[in-house]
């Protein structure tokens, strides 16, 4: 299993609804089987394609993911960690976590176990969790982690 996970966020042009397709476009690309939407704002993930993605699900915290996948490896993607580069891919069983656009993990992440990685960038701009996805999932593809 493959995951990804990400937050639900607000959106001036889609209210109170979040599109998945861009998430699904990635996942697809890179071999990934399971998306989990975090949504604590009660928004509504719409869109999940099955044929696209077997398993996409929302969940409230992270704690859920946990519980829901206890044997699998959480990499948190965050400002934190060691470096992308010096971080090497599990085959399997592995969930990356992306934090929100507009707070990271919103301390979501404390007292939960798992790799802490980050994406070095030329400042201390953060780039969006999508964006930081493409990344992660393409190094992870180009390692020859991929099915």
């Amino acid at each position: 299993m493959i995951g990804v996970s990400f937050y639900a966020e607000a959106r001036t042009n889609c209210g109170r609804q979040v599109s998945t397709k861009e998430w699904e476009s990635l996942s697809r690309a890179f071999g990934v089987d399971t998306i989990i939407c975090i949504d604590q704002l009660n928004f509504e993930c719409f869109g999940f394609s099955t044929s696209m993605v077997p398993n996409a699900f929302t969940v409230q915290s992270i704690q859920e993911i946990r519980d829901q996948f206890p044997d699998a490896l959480l990499v948190f993607v965050d400002s934190q960690g060691i470096s992308l580069y010096d971080f090497t891919h599990p085959d399997d069983d592995v969930i990356y976590l992306f934090g929100a656009n507009s707070g990271g993990f919103r301390k979501q992440a404390d007292g939960i176990d798992g790799e802490r990685i980050n994406i070095l960038t030329d400042t201390d701009h953060s780039i969006w969790a999508s964006q930081a996805a493409t990344i992660v999932l393409a190094d992870r593809y180009q390692r020859g982690n991929n099915r």
